[in-house]
């Protein structure tokens, strides 16, 4: 039901998006475990070598990818991509690397 609010259909039907929406959680919590454990200094070396971050940095490229394609039809539904476009001046101007990031 969050999906079908937050992206809409068909993307809230797509096994691989309800996969990854599940997965990213997971990914996200074990990232940050990951880092907290190592002095700020060696974040930046560690998160090159986790696979857990490496995942995070994934899931951009694959929203960005998944959602390219419904981008100009869910301009006129009411769910966050929408709210997502309408905080831009000119939303054509945003791209779907962009709507990854704030989803």
């Amino acid at each position: 039901m969050t999906e079908r609010i937050f992206v809409g259909l068909p993307l809230c039907r797509d096994r691989e998006w309800l996969e990854a929406s599940l997965r990213f959680p997971q990914d996200l919590i074990v990232s940050i475990l990951t880092l907290q454990a190592f002095n700020p200094v060696f974040r930046p070396v560690v998160s090159m070598f986790s696979p857990q971050l490496r995942a995070l940095r994934a899931y951009r490229k694959f929203v960005s990818g998944k959602i390219a394609p419904h981008i100009e039809a869910t301009k006129e539904e009411q769910h966050l991509v929408n709210w997502i476009l309408k905080r831009y001046d000119d939303p054509a101007s945003i791209g779907p690397f962009d709507v990854g990031i704030m989803l």
